[in-house]
Protein backbone atom coordinates (compact mmCIF):
# COMPACT_ATOMS: atom_id res chain seq x y z
CA UNK A 1 0.00 0.00 0.00
CA UNK A 2 2.79 2.40 0.89
CA UNK A 3 4.61 1.57 -2.35
CA UNK A 4 1.47 2.26 -4.39
CA UNK A 5 0.89 5.60 -2.61
CA UNK A 6 4.52 6.60 -3.22
CA UNK A 7 4.12 5.76 -6.92
CA UNK A 8 0.96 7.90 -7.06
CA UNK A 9 2.69 10.85 -5.40
CA UNK A 10 5.62 10.45 -7.76
CA UNK A 11 3.24 10.47 -10.75
CA UNK A 12 1.47 13.64 -9.55
CA UNK A 13 4.79 15.36 -8.88
CA UNK A 14 6.09 14.47 -12.36
CA UNK A 15 2.77 15.46 -13.98
CA UNK A 16 2.61 18.88 -12.28
CA UNK A 17 6.30 19.58 -12.89
CA UNK A 18 6.03 18.92 -16.63
CA UNK A 19 2.73 20.80 -16.95
CA UNK A 20 4.20 23.94 -15.40
CA UNK A 21 7.34 23.97 -17.56
CA UNK A 22 5.61 25.79 -20.42
CA UNK A 23 2.97 28.42 -21.10
CA UNK A 24 2.16 26.96 -24.52
CA UNK A 25 -1.11 24.94 -24.48
CA UNK A 26 0.23 22.59 -27.17
CA UNK A 27 3.33 21.76 -25.11
CA UNK A 28 1.22 21.30 -21.98
CA UNK A 29 -1.25 18.99 -23.74
CA UNK A 30 1.54 16.98 -25.38
CA UNK A 31 3.22 16.46 -22.02
CA UNK A 32 -0.10 15.60 -20.38
CA UNK A 33 -0.78 12.90 -22.97
CA UNK A 34 2.60 11.29 -22.37
CA UNK A 35 2.23 11.44 -18.60
CA UNK A 36 -1.38 10.23 -18.51
CA UNK A 37 -0.36 7.27 -20.68
CA UNK A 38 1.68 6.07 -17.67
CA UNK A 39 -1.49 6.02 -15.57
CA UNK A 40 -3.96 4.56 -18.08
CA UNK A 41 -3.99 3.71 -21.79
CA UNK A 42 -4.20 6.90 -23.87
CA UNK A 43 -4.15 6.46 -27.63
CA UNK A 44 -5.16 10.05 -28.40
CA UNK A 45 -5.80 13.25 -26.47
CA UNK A 46 -8.00 16.05 -27.77
CA UNK A 47 -8.97 19.25 -25.97
CA UNK A 48 -11.27 22.23 -26.31
CA UNK A 49 -11.35 25.62 -24.61
CA UNK A 50 -13.93 28.33 -24.96
CA UNK A 51 -14.70 31.96 -24.34
CA UNK A 52 -18.24 32.78 -23.39
CA UNK A 53 -20.36 35.84 -23.90
CA UNK A 54 -23.84 36.08 -22.44
CA UNK A 55 -25.41 34.13 -25.31
CA UNK A 56 -22.72 32.29 -27.29
CA UNK A 57 -19.43 30.43 -27.17
CA UNK A 58 -16.31 30.71 -29.31
CA UNK A 59 -14.19 27.55 -29.10
CA UNK A 60 -10.67 26.44 -29.89
CA UNK A 61 -10.42 22.71 -30.52
CA UNK A 62 -7.06 20.95 -30.23
CA UNK A 63 -7.02 17.73 -32.25
CA UNK A 64 -4.39 15.03 -32.25
CA UNK A 65 -2.89 14.31 -35.65
CA UNK A 66 -5.50 12.78 -37.91
CA UNK A 67 -4.75 11.27 -41.32
CA UNK A 68 -8.39 10.36 -41.92
CA UNK A 69 -10.84 13.11 -42.89
CA UNK A 70 -13.84 11.12 -41.62
CA UNK A 71 -12.24 10.63 -38.19
CA UNK A 72 -11.22 14.29 -38.00
CA UNK A 73 -14.75 15.44 -38.85
CA UNK A 74 -16.27 13.10 -36.26
CA UNK A 75 -13.83 14.29 -33.58
CA UNK A 76 -14.51 17.94 -34.42
CA UNK A 77 -18.25 17.36 -34.14
CA UNK A 78 -17.82 15.37 -30.93
CA UNK A 79 -15.67 18.07 -29.34
CA UNK A 80 -18.04 20.89 -30.37
CA UNK A 81 -21.02 18.96 -28.97
CA UNK A 82 -19.06 18.57 -25.72
CA UNK A 83 -18.33 22.30 -25.62
CA UNK A 84 -22.03 23.12 -26.11
CA UNK A 85 -23.04 20.64 -23.42
CA UNK A 86 -20.46 21.77 -20.84
CA UNK A 87 -20.89 25.50 -21.48
CA UNK A 88 -24.67 25.18 -21.79
CA UNK A 89 -24.55 27.61 -24.74
CA UNK A 90 -24.49 27.16 -28.52
CA UNK A 91 -21.12 27.25 -30.26
CA UNK A 92 -21.11 30.20 -32.68
CA UNK A 93 -17.60 29.81 -34.00
CA UNK A 94 -14.51 27.66 -33.62
CA UNK A 95 -11.01 27.12 -34.85
CA UNK A 96 -8.97 23.95 -34.96
CA UNK A 97 -5.40 23.68 -33.77
CA UNK A 98 -3.46 20.55 -34.62
CA UNK A 99 -1.46 18.98 -31.82
CA UNK A 100 1.99 17.86 -32.86
CA UNK A 101 3.60 14.86 -31.27
CA UNK A 102 0.23 13.07 -30.99
CA UNK A 103 0.45 10.93 -34.08
CA UNK A 104 -0.72 7.37 -33.73
CA UNK A 105 -0.49 4.43 -36.08
CA UNK A 106 -4.13 4.72 -37.04
CA UNK A 107 -7.00 7.19 -36.72
CA UNK A 108 -9.95 6.30 -34.57
CA UNK A 109 -13.42 7.79 -34.43
CA UNK A 110 -15.05 8.41 -31.04
CA UNK A 111 -16.34 5.09 -29.68
CA UNK A 112 -18.50 4.38 -26.63
CA UNK A 113 -16.55 3.12 -23.63
CA UNK A 114 -13.22 4.02 -25.21
CA UNK A 115 -13.54 7.79 -24.73
CA UNK A 116 -13.27 9.67 -21.46
CA UNK A 117 -14.34 13.34 -21.41
CA UNK A 118 -12.96 15.32 -18.48
CA UNK A 119 -14.02 18.92 -17.79
CA UNK A 120 -11.33 21.50 -17.00
CA UNK A 121 -12.19 23.95 -14.24
CA UNK A 122 -10.75 26.92 -12.46
CA UNK A 123 -12.22 28.96 -9.62
CA UNK A 124 -14.79 30.52 -11.97
CA UNK A 125 -16.15 27.32 -13.48
CA UNK A 126 -15.67 25.02 -16.48
CA UNK A 127 -13.68 26.59 -19.34
CA UNK A 128 -12.56 23.55 -21.30
CA UNK A 129 -12.38 19.80 -21.59
CA UNK A 130 -9.88 17.06 -22.26
CA UNK A 131 -10.88 13.96 -24.18
CA UNK A 132 -8.84 10.79 -23.78
CA UNK A 133 -9.27 7.83 -26.10
CA UNK A 134 -8.06 4.28 -25.67
CA UNK A 135 -8.10 1.38 -28.10
CA UNK A 136 -9.71 -0.70 -25.33
CA UNK A 137 -12.64 0.24 -23.06
CA UNK A 138 -11.71 2.18 -19.94
CA UNK A 139 -12.14 0.35 -16.64
CA UNK A 140 -10.55 2.31 -13.84
CA UNK A 141 -10.05 1.36 -10.22
CA UNK A 142 -10.79 3.76 -7.38
CA UNK A 143 -7.11 4.71 -6.99
CA UNK A 144 -6.82 5.47 -10.70
CA UNK A 145 -9.95 7.65 -10.61
CA UNK A 146 -8.66 9.63 -7.62
CA UNK A 147 -5.21 10.22 -9.10
CA UNK A 148 -6.74 11.12 -12.50
CA UNK A 149 -9.07 13.66 -10.87
CA UNK A 150 -6.13 15.23 -9.02
CA UNK A 151 -4.05 15.41 -12.20
CA UNK A 152 -6.89 16.96 -14.22
CA UNK A 153 -7.59 19.57 -11.52
CA UNK A 154 -3.95 20.69 -11.68
CA UNK A 155 -3.94 20.53 -15.48
CA UNK A 156 -7.01 22.78 -15.57
CA UNK A 157 -5.24 25.44 -13.49
CA UNK A 158 -2.09 25.25 -15.61
CA UNK A 159 -4.03 25.49 -18.87
CA UNK A 160 -6.11 28.44 -17.60
CA UNK A 161 -2.88 30.30 -16.76
CA UNK A 162 -1.52 29.40 -20.18
CA UNK A 163 -4.61 30.72 -21.96
CA UNK A 164 -4.59 33.92 -19.92
CA UNK A 165 -0.91 34.41 -20.77
CA UNK A 166 -1.64 34.07 -24.48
Amino acid sequence: LLGRKNAQLSFINRFITRATESLDPQDILTGARADLDMLLPVNMLHAAFWNESSTKVEAEVFLAGQDDEKAENEWTEFMLESVAKLSEKPVQGFRITRLTGHECARSYCPAAGKVMMLPLEDGRGVFGCICLQSTTPYQLGRDQVEILQTAIRHLGLVLRNSLMFQ
